[in-house]
């Protein structure tokens, strides 16, 4: 693991308490009740660890919306953005929009969600890479 992806998250556990997103539970409401039964929307969002756009949605409006919706959404990031994949016999290779680097960072993204699952954890872990720059320069 690199030294910026320990930081970052060493930075989240010391800073920040994860408030377990999970859905809320369905209920049941009477026929007499004003309040509907909701199920939060899913929003998936794809986008490339390297690209100035990504960050720039990411930082500059995703976060902002998840902080005033976040009881109502469940957001969804892919690190796979303009990626395409081939299965060759050697087994799949990847070219990203921004160079097999990007590439590398993309993988880096997705094993961060698969090990922080939290979405609270991953949106912050992620908003923590952009804003701090953390190329892929600063994984090795």
């Amino acid at each position: 693991m690199s030294v910026c992806n320990v930081v970052c998250i060493w930075i989240y556990v010391k800073h920040w308490n994860s408030d377990g997103q999970t859905p809320p539970p369905r209920r049941r409401l009477g026929p007499n009740s004003l309040k509907e039964e909701y199920q939060r929307v899913v929003i998936g969002v794809y986008y490339e660890a390297l690209c100035p756009d990504s960050k720039n949605f990411i930082i500059r409006q995703l976060l902002p919306t998840y902080k005033k919706l976040k009881d109502q959404v469940i957001i969804q990031l892919i690190p796979y953005g303009k990626a395409k994949t081939e299965n060759t016999s050697d087994g799949p290779e990847f070219d990203c929009q921004h160079g097999p680097t990007e590439c590398e960072a993309n993988m880096i993204h997705s094993c961060a969600i698969e090990v922080l699952r939290d979405q609270n954890l991953v949106l912050k872990y992620i908003f923590m890479i952009f804003i701090n720059n953390c190329g892929l320069d600063q994984y090795h």
